[in-house]
């Protein structure tokens, strides 16, 4: 289970030291600022900066995507280092996108109980 407890605009650079003063200053509001609080963000370098001497983690399940997001990507460039993804692969991601697209254009979705996702 997850609570938000604030959500803002924030027109500064999201630089490091911007991200964690903001955070600072939502869990002071709440009483919740303490020394073995766990903060679990994405990789980028600024969330790094900005909990570098608290304890942090990079989310699994934002490193997961990430890595399916690159590996399932078709290459562009046959001749590119990477290797390319199985055509059958390919294939099934295209005719399940199609899939969910069709369902959706024709209001079949509503009738699921959970919604189609691609």
């Amino acid at each position: 289970m997850s609570t938000v407890l604030a959500t803002l605009v924030v027109d500064d650079k999201h630089t490091g030291g911007c991200i964690r003063d903001q955070v600072k200053q939502i869990l002071v509001e709440f009483e919740s600022w303490r020394s073995k609080n766990v903060f679990v963000t994405d990789n980028a370098a600024n969330m790094k900066l900005a909990f570098r001497d608290l304890r942090w983690i990079g989310c699994a399940c934002h490193n997961l995507n990430l890595v399916l997001s690159h590996g399932l990507t078709p290459s562009s460039d046959e001749a590119a280092a990477d290797p390319c993804l199985p055509h059958e692969v390919s294939q099934l991601i295209s005719c399940c996108k199609e899939l969910t697209t069709l369902a959706k254009r024709t209001r079949i979705n509503h009738l699921l109980h959970k919604t189609l996702k691609q």
